[in-house]
């Protein structure tokens, strides 16, 4: 049996190594290489993380990512920073042990066999497609043609001028697009009621106030430079808040909800953050008077609501 083609075996490496903690690598990586004086770095050429690897007992790592043209291999071991990089995806990953690329969840390219769902994906447009195109806007169209919902899960080099025309998805996926910086390009989608955005570091409490008015539901999924504020300052228009944050406090003596006005609209509200205090809270009911559901961590206080609330609270 022949080995996978470069395109089948990024892909495959994308789908199988371990890509639980690409976000944070993503997130630092100009803080990690720039420990390394023989390294001179540009994030912005980063354009895929495939797998970040992390020992159990340390916080050892290794991570590998597209930079340009070359696939860099960072093992980050007891402090120390060392890259390896080449244009030949092969060679790079050969500087592995075999128990470091267990670590990984990868094999090597010979080793490598793309499963029945793997194959049917590769007979279209798939995120590492973007890697290195000069085509995005014909790609995109192409990679959402079939898809029932937007994923925009690993496209770091796609940008809102990228997408040209509209589209009828009703759902959208924002999963570390560093290129997307407002909110504007939602026109492009203007049945889309649903936006999800993850680790999005340039998201801030006065950019989530430009949301549109089409988006119902909105979920916050980690997003670093939010602050207690942000839950005030989502459009009077959303449905349903699911903020899965650590939301930054507000500075010391002022008010999170000082001149804003009361909010109707907001019914659904989940709020996964344990360091909610007792005010915040009891602050935010009195805020939301549409509020029908609301959730929180189980040791986080539970408001004052009066014997007349039909307010429903819950544990998430």
């Amino acid at each position: 049996m022949s080995s996978l083609t470069e395109r089948e075996y990024r892909y495959w490496l994308a789908k199988n190594g371990d890509r639980r903690n690409n976000n944070v690598i993503y997130a630092n990586l100009s803080v990690l290489l720039s420990t390394n004086k023989d390294i001179e770095f540009d994030r912005s050429k980063v354009q895929y993380i495939y797998f970040t690897g992390i020992e159990d007992s340390s916080l050892n790592f290794i991570t590998l990512f597209q930079y340009d043209a070359h696939y860099a291999l960072l093992d980050y071991t007891d402090n120390v920073v060392s890259m390896c990089m080449d244009t030949n995806i092969d060679i790079v990953l050969q500087q592995l042990t075999p128990e470091k690329r267990t670590q990984c969840r990868i094999t090597l390219r010979h080793q490598a066999k793309l499963s029945p769902a793997e194959i049917d994906a590769l007979k279209g447009v798939v995120p590492t497609d973007f890697i290195s195109s000069t085509e995005k806007s014909d790609l995109f169209k192409r990679y959402v043609a079939d898809r029932p919902n937007i994923d925009l899960s690993g496209l770091y080099t796609l940008s809102p001028e990228d997408i040209l025309g509209t589209f009828p998805h009703k759902e959208i996926i924002m999963y570390q697009n560093p290129l997307f910086t407002h909110f504007e390009w939602l026109v492009k989608f203007p049945q889309a009621t649903l936006l999800s955005i993850w680790y999005a570091d340039s998201i801030t409490d006065k950019k989530l106030s430009e949301i549109p008015a089409q988006i119902l539901t909105l979920e916050l999924h980690g997003l670093p430079s939010i602050t207690e504020m942000a839950i005030y300052e989502i459009p009077h228009t959303v449905k349903k808040l699911i903020v899965d944050s650590n939301l930054i406090c507000c500075p010391s003596g002022q008010s999170c909800s000082d001149s804003v006005k009361i909010n109707t609209s907001l019914e659904f509200l989940v709020l996964n953050n344990t360091s909610l205090t007792k005010d915040y809270i009891q602050t935010l009911v009195q805020h939301f008077t549409g509020l029908t559901h609301l959730f929180l961590p189980e040791n986080v206080f539970r408001p004052d609501l009066g014997g007349d609330s039909k307010l429903i609270i819950g544990k998430c």
